[in-house]
């Protein structure tokens, strides 16, 4: 399939809704090629959290939902909403990862999402449990945590502050009244998507091969909590002309979801404007905050004539001491102990990171080198934009990655490396070195999917020329054990 081919697929796949904005768009098609992704970004990576929102009910947050569920799970994988008690969660989440669940979506979420277990689940490679009705230590599970996580909610859902910057939010919008009465261009819309799995997937394997291609380029804009998959799906979207799914959510109209960093931003804004570059005291800030009251943002806040509303808003000046929220820091002269008499200060803001590691050892820091360090390795200039390839052979150590030291490529596209005793590793040599040669662990090379019917051929020259061969085939079925049970297994995908 031709990557023209392929976006065409896409467009069919994700027409009829609502979008709110662009970003979101860009959102569900990072989601869309995610689990597609997850061999290349390595098993054990995790994304972020998918939120669905609307402005109103029976806008299609669900069934949007679904979409990637249909091509990748051939159902849906809807579920109920997040519990009140965590214990309920992580019950949920167990049982879940026991019988090997890919994705998990939790529809029509209400309120403020706490949850520390689920907010645990979602960053965690690892998830730790117990398991259900045993004592022994056994029952003490650690499980990999391959799940991915979603949920749906109407305009005002709001998280603890450290889930929305984990979160690529996708926005949809209906304004008539009669919701019953839309229409989608495919009125079985997931029916259209079982039906046509494989063209789907080919789609996404298109755009993968034109990311390859062109040389596995990184995404632009980092992601530090998800560095793999900001570096994979990020650099496929953008050498599609897909977007930057790292790029921020817009608001969607409602409560912001973190309503204390949104609040303080203001307050930041509010008293910079008031008292640029002035130390000023805390009865200050109060005036700021009356003098804004009004405003729904500053609602955080609260009442301030009311008892302990001004020791909630020091708790929140303590605990945004030397932030920058919207181009302005803030800064704490605290000499004084008594926390009523000391000053604050709001100025343009500027980094102020100071290299602790470079003055420690006495050198800067990116300048540092190993005494074991290759000294043929190549070094990437600081300005220019990581590969993959830099980043797979960054990986060294426990991560098994391969270091171009002693690595030659021949006519045939295959590659020798010292490090591995001059075991040969094949990167698809029969297409005359067409595909991008990347440097690969010695553990396995990345998969080349198999597509068409002309890539068979050479299939079958690889097989006689190898000394072993090794078949994996991955297997499902419609009820739990049914993978398993030769006769009602169905055949996945086959790895040679």
């Amino acid at each position: 399939m031709s990557p023209d081919e392929a976006m065409e697929w896409l467009r069919e796949a994700h027409d009829g809704f609502g979008w709110r904005d662009k970003q979101s768009l860009v959102h569900q098609l990072a989601r869309f090629i995610t689990p597609y992704c997850r061999g290349l970004m390595g098993w054990d990576a995790r994304f972020p959290l998918w939120h669905y929102s609307a402005n109103r009910q029976r806008a299609g947050k669900d069934y949007l939902a679904g979409v990637t569920h249909m091509v990748y799970e051939g159902h849906s994988c809807e579920g109920s909403a997040l519990e009140r008690e965590s214990e309920e969660t992580r019950k949920r989440i167990t049982a879940a990862l026991l019988s090997g669940r890919r994705m998990i979506h939790f529809a029509n979420c209400q309120g403020h999402i706490q949850d520390a277990c689920f907010i645990g689940a979602v960053i965690s490679k690892m998830f730790a449990a117990r398991n259900l009705g045993s004592t022994e230590g056994k029952a003490d599970l650690k499980l990999p945590n391959e799940i991915e996580f979603s949920i749906s909610a109407n305009i005002g859902l709001t998280f603890r502050p450290d889930v929305e910057p984990r979160t690529m939010r996708i926005s949809l919008m209906f304004a008539e009244e009669n919701a019953n009465g839309r229409l989608f261009p495919k009125p079985d819309l997931h029916g259209w998507l079982l039906r046509h799995r494989s063209e789907m997937l080919s789609a996404v394997a298109a755009l993968v091969r034109r990311w390859m291609d062109a040389g596995c380029p990184c995404g632009p804009t980092p992601f530090s909590s998800f560095p793999e998959w900001a570096a994979i799906v990020g650099g496929i979207m953008m050498v599609n002309g897909l977007g930057d799914p790292c790029l921020p959510h817009d608001d969607d109209g409602g409560l912001p979801a973190d309503r204390q960093t949104a609040a303080m931003k203001a307050l930041f804004a509010a008293c910079f404007a008031t008292h640029p570059d002035k130390w000023i005291s805390k009865g200050e800030i109060y005036d700021v905050i009356i003098a804004h009251d009004d405003e729904d943002l500053f609602s955080w806040f609260g009442d301030l004539a009311e008892k302990g509303v001004k020791t909630r808003v020091g708790k929140d000046l303590r605990q945004f001491r030397g932030r920058q929220l919207g181009g302005i820091a803030m800064r704490v002269d605290d000499r004084v102990r008594e926390t009523q008499k000391q000053k604050f200060i709001f100025t343009a803001a500027r980094s102020e990171n100071v290299d602790l590691v470079g003055e420690l050892f006495g050198i800067s820091a990116h300048m540092a080198h190993s005494p074991d360090a290759d000294e043929t390795a190549p070094v990437v200039n600081a300005g220019a934009k990581p590969t993959f390839e830099a980043i797979q052979s960054s990986k060294s150590g426990a991560r098994g990655a391969l270091s171009a030291r002693g690595s030659s490529v021949s006519d045939t596209g295959e590659i020798i490396h010292d490090e591995i005793k001059n075991k040969k590793i094949y990167i698809d040599g029969s297409t005359g070195g067409e595909e991008c040669v990347r440097l690969v662990r010695h553990v396995r090379q990345t998969p080349i999917p198999v597509i068409s019917r002309d890539m068979l051929p050479q299939i079958a020259v690889r097989i006689v020329e190898a000394k072993s061969v090794a078949l994996d085939l991955e297997t499902y079925g419609p009820r739990k054990g049914d993978g398993l049970d030769p006769w009602e297994l169905r055949n996945e995908f086959l790895s040679l």
